[in-house]
């Protein structure tokens, strides 16, 4: 996946405006990935997704954002692909721990907020998908309609269902044990994720970023679920539990003009 962003205006006198884009697939195979559908996938841009954030500095150590991630998308893919449609806002709050900003632990900071779409709970994002199928006219858990609906009508219920949704706690807290070295936690809501980034040049805006992300096994609240209508509880799908926690890597550059 590939990530750019485009920062407008002044969040200091004004207001900051981010716009995001999320391209996904490569035609480079690693091992035995990335090596399904070659001729559908030839076209770079067949998938990508839009965001849209804005961002105000209330003084110099206090910061709020809301935003939308995959706002807008546009995917070649139809329906058998698709990001949730997610909306946040948080406050940010930076604590000076050191006078000297040149020392060890210099700062720390706390994010605190809430967010939808992807960012519930796995036991939230089922139970919706359930209610919107019912709502299409599908079959599932504790609902048969008088006839089946279509395979379309049914994935089209299923991707409209991951959009938005209910609210749910987010928050992440960062120790900058150094200038340019910053320890990372995060609870995204559904999972604790921790992790560290690098800038290894002052003045250039590289940023290497690691992060060991789903430590919890996926299963939030338990790996099943009560469904109105429906007797005794239901497992969550296999596909949507994570076992093992996800190692994620990410290099970027910031540029400023």
């Amino acid at each position: 996946q590939y990530d750019l962003s485009l920062s407008l205006g002044d969040a200091e006198k004004l207001v900051g405006l981010t716009l995001t884009a999320s391209l996904e697939e490569t035609q480079l195979p690693l091992g035995n990935r990335n090596t399904q559908n070659l001729e559908s996938d030839s076209n770079f841009l067949a998938e990508y997704y839009i965001g849209a954030h804005l961002s105000r500095n209330i003084g110099p150590d206090t910061a709020v954002r809301v935003g939308v991630k995959n706002w807008l998308d546009v995917k070649e893919c139809g329906l058998s692909c698709g990001f949730p449609k997610s909306a946040y806002g948080v406050i940010s709050q930076r604590f000076r721990l050191n006078p000297d900003q040149n020392s060890w632990f210099p700062n720390a900071y706390l994010t605190l907020g809430a967010g939808n779409g992807e960012f519930r709970t796995l036991d939230e994002q089922v139970r919706s998908s359930i209610a919107a199928q019912r709502a299409a006219g599908c079959q599932t858990y504790g609902y048969i309609p008088d006839k089946p609906c279509s395979s379309d009508t049914r994935r089209r219920a299923v991707l409209d269902a991951a959009n938005y949704g209910q609210l749910t706690p987010i928050g992440a807290a960062t120790l900058e044990v150094v200038p340019g070295f910053n320890a990372i936690g995060e609870w995204s809501g559904r999972n604790l994720n921790l992790g560290f980034s690098v800038r290894p040049f002052e003045d250039l805006g590289l940023v290497f970023t690691s992060m060991w992300n789903s430590l919890l096994k996926n299963c939030d609240y338990g790996c099943d679920i009560s469904v109105p209508d429906q007797k005794g509880r239901i497992p969550l799908p296999e596909n949507m539990i994570t076992y093992r926690p996800v190692w994620s890597f990410t290099a970027s550059i910031n540029l400023k003009f």
